[in-house]
């Protein structure tokens, strides 16, 4: 059995003394009740003054409103909050938290100043490691290839038909598509690897300045390529099932190409496009998709002027 815990004599008041603090207890919470809801219907009652009229409060009021309001909780500020919301209150509570450890006021315009150790740092980096970083980089369709500062190419991803395996050399661009990769090499050649099903990796021979290369997603065998010489003449190559081999005679300066169709912006600011759903010279679009629905709206608004 458990023993009741014992009350020493000094601390037990006397039961009169225990019924008048009880009594006092109820009547200031009596009181205290009667002045909440004194306190609510005058709330109330100005509200009603006030209508749709949107209180602005200050930011020192909002500040006082939100600490008190914090403390109270959502549940207590559901039953006297009239001025605003719960919600919003708690969230000018937060408001004020985020301000308090927010620093960006500290902060000068510009960039924040670096010391000179980290600077010095960065600079012995860069000196000591001229092949660091990236000049070029290509995404296929499941694979990525990427020419570093030296010169060096690396692939990696998935590796279908060898799109994966670059061949060795310095390079200065790269491209890519589903199943297969081309380059051009330091003295401007060019050279693939990956899928050849449409000769898509037998590039021609000459010295280029741009490549772009692209696949069908629905048949990769559907793939091709083209590259900018450095007279502005562009070579095409691999499969041309809808003439996305065969470009017009202009002068490019430079090429992208997509899954039926390459398009080249011309020296003179204009873009061409041959291939699937190509058409040419073109000014500000390059896909003449939906043509015909764009037709079809012109002659309705001629016919209704």
């Amino acid at each position: 059995m458990s023993k009741a815990k014992v009350v020493p004599a000094g601390l037990m008041l006397p039961l009169p003394l225990q019924f008048l603090a009880a009594w006092l207890a109820v009547w200031l919470g009596r009181v205290l009740q009667q002045e909440v809801d004194y306190l609510l219907a005058e709330n109330r009652v100005l509200r009603e003054r006030l209508g749709n009229k949107k209180l602005r409060l200050t930011v020192a009021e909002r500040r006082r409103l939100a600490v008190l309001g914090e403390q109270m909780g959502r549940k207590a500020l559901a039953k006297v909050a009239t001025i605003a919301r719960p919600e919003t209150i708690l969230r000018w509570y937060r408001e004020l938290v985020a301000n308090r450890y927010d620093g960006s006021k500290r902060l000068g315009p510009g960039r924040p100043r670096k010391c000179g150790e980290i600077v010095e740092l960065v600079v012995k980096m860069a000196r000591e490691n001229e092949g660091w970083g990236y000049q070029a980089v290509a995404a296929g369709r499941t694979h990525g290839c990427a020419v570093a500062s030296d010169g060096s190419l690396s692939c990696w991803g998935e590796d279908t038909a060898g799109e994966t395996v670059p061949p060795s050399g310095t390079f200065v661009a790269v491209a890519a598509a589903k199943y297969f990769s081309c380059a051009i090499r330091s003295d401007g050649s060019l050279v693939c690897w990956g899928d050849n099903t449409s000769g898509q990796s037998s590039p021609p021979t000459g010295v280029f300045t741009d490549l772009a290369v692209g696949s069908s997603m629905e048949i990769p065998s559907k793939a091709h390529g083209c590259a900018l010489s450095d007279d502005g003449k562009v070579t095409c190559w691999g499969d041309n099932f809808v003439g996305q081999t065969t470009p017009p005679d202009q002068t490019f300066a430079q090429l992208s190409a997509g899954d039926l169709h390459t398009c080249g912006l011309s020296v003179s600011g204009q873009l061409w496009c041959w291939g699937l759903y190509a058409r040419q010279p073109l000014k500000r679009s390059c896909v003449r998709k939906h043509s015909r629905s764009l037709l079809a709206a012109s002659s309705k608004a001629i016919r209704a002027r």
